[in-house]
């Protein structure tokens, strides 16, 4: 059975091909600087070699470029969140915010407190611990 995505796969390669040539950058240097082989991103750019997540990613880091520009230059005009996608992004953006909320107020865990569990003691005047091996 065909993937449905295919046809759109390979023009987004092709579009990729398209962006390296128009960089003027050798392709070698955008492979090596996307982790890939210049085979392999050849392969990609006619459709032998399956574009991947990891591909576009690698391929807009070396390029200096965000991956999701590849999809908006392959899609102009359907760039724009409608209806329930902007819904869908509205919950995605909070959800997302709270997340890094609480990240933010975790505490570092369990080695940066004292015994008490309130913290690191703080070391004497001078800066530096007394105590430990060898030392009275």
């Amino acid at each position: 059975m065909a993937d449905p995505y295919e046809k759109e796969t390979r023009r987004l390669a092709r579009l990729i091909g398209s962006l390296v040539e128009l960089a003027g950058r050798p392709a070698e240097e955008v492979a090596v600087g996307a982790g890939l082989s210049p085979e392999e991103l050849a392969g990609i750019f006619r459709g032998e070699i399956r574009l991947e997540v990891a591909h576009l990613l690698r391929l807009g880091e070396a390029l200096g470029m965000h991956p999701g520009e590849f999809f908006y230059l392959a899609y102009p005009g359907r760039m724009t969140a409608l209806g329930s996608t902007r819904d869908l992004l509205e919950k995605a953006r909070g959800a997302l915010k709270a997340q890094s909320e609480a990240v933010d107020s975790t505490p570092d865990g369990p080695e940066s407190h004292g015994p008490s569990g309130e913290g690191s003691p703080s070391p004497p005047a001078g800066g530096k611990p007394r105590g430990g091996r060898g030392r009275p």
